[in-house]
């Protein structure tokens, strides 16, 4: 059941981009379509890229240099 919820939404929002010609996840909220503008304020984010990576890589934080060639440390 959950499943084809989840199907449903995808075909909703699917439909939505496409209609919207949105083709690409902009770098940034572009105003093109709130749902592309949500995407991409989340998924460029520092805790997606961390979400994603399992681990504390803190992309758009300001650190140290010696910092950055170490091994991030996973998340907790």
């Amino acid at each position: 059941m959950a499943n084809a919820r989840s199907r449903n939404r995808r075909r909703i929002l699917d439909a939505a981009l496409v209609k919207a010609n949105v083709r690409t996840l902009p770098p940034r909220p572009n105003g093109q379509h709130v749902v592309s503008d949500l995407m991409a304020f989340y998924f460029r984010s520092t805790e997606a890229n961390d979400a994603c990576y399992s681990a504390m890589i803190n992309r758009e934080v300001c650190r140290p240099i010696a910092i950055t060639t170490r091994k991030p440390a996973p998340l907790g």
